[in-house]
């Protein structure tokens, strides 16, 4: 089983590194902030949390070469459409929140679950490209 190391100098390898680097700092952002426990931040931490480990899986599984299938192809098309509806949902309801809990945080912690919730929608339109992608490709 040899390395597919073209994934990378494809579109769709480089944005899926991407989208991977985009969850991880906005799941990292978002974990120190956790303990508040509103339901949009549960909502888009456990979206996000899931969402990021599937999406490593699948970009070990390509990284390996074993997407040939076309089975897994589809499994990775559906997966993105569904990734990126969730996040984007649960990233505009976190992001609300967060403006309207504003003046009950530092400017430090508004500024951690503001970027978080960027990345995390970044993340989610990544998701939605990458889904559109793989459905045309």
């Amino acid at each position: 089983m040899a390395i597919n190391t073209k994934m990378f100098s494809e579109t769709s390898g480089r944005m899926r590194l991407f989208s991977i680097v985009f969850a991880v700092v906005a799941f990292i952002l978002l974990a120190d902030n956790y303990a508040r426990n509103l339901s949009n931040e549960e909502a888009f931490f456990y979206a996000l949390m899931v969402c990021m480990i599937i999406s490593i899986i699948l970009a070990v599984v390509s990284l390996l070469g074993l997407l040939e299938n076309n089975n897994l192809r589809m499994l990775d098309n559906i997966f993105h459409t569904v990734a990126a509806v969730a996040i984007l949902i649960t990233a505009i309801l976190f992001l609300i929140s967060v403006f309207e809990y504003r003046k009950y945080h530092t400017n430090s912690v508004f500024a951690k679950r503001l970027a978080s919730g960027i990345l995390g929608f970044i993340y989610g339109l990544m998701c939605a490209n990458m889904g559109w992608l793989l459905f045309r490709g």
